[in-house]
């Protein structure tokens, strides 16, 4: 079963702290048919969230199904999330360039250079 709860506050990880999810703490509940564990991965505001509709939207309405969901966990993520680290990476730079209140080209050298990795063939949606 999954269960959505969704908002359109900004930032959505504040949702996460209104229901107690705490990334660190583990539920562990003994059932019939086995155990089942509960947690809650770390969400940050540079993360992004997908929920259950939008997941349809992207990937179909049958998307849940056993064979569609082993098909997407098959696929190869390394280039997206390669493309990931870098964006970071370089916004973190940004982040320190201004901070050391260097010239504004050279925090907009790190913006522009997100920009161009963003400009690489890779699926907007995901």
């Amino acid at each position: 079963m999954i269960l959505e709860i969704a908002t359109t506050h900004r930032p959505a990880t504040d949702l996460g702290y209104l229901l107690h999810k705490n990334p660190a703490r583990v539920h562990s509940f003994e059932l019939p048919f086995g155990a089942a564990h509960v947690f809650y991965p770390v969400a940050t505001a540079a993360l992004k969230c997908r929920g259950l509709e939008y997941l349809r939207l992207i990937y179909g309405p049958e998307y849940t199904a056993p064979e569609n969901l082993e098909r997407l966990r098959a696929r190869g993520l390394s280039v997206k999330r390669s493309l990931a680290l870098r964006e970071f990476a370089l916004g973190v730079e940004a982040l320190e360039r201004f901070v050391r209140r260097e010239p504004l080209y050279r925090v907009h050298e790190c913006v522009f250079g997100v920009l161009a990795l963003e400009s690489e063939p890779v699926d907007p949606r995901l």
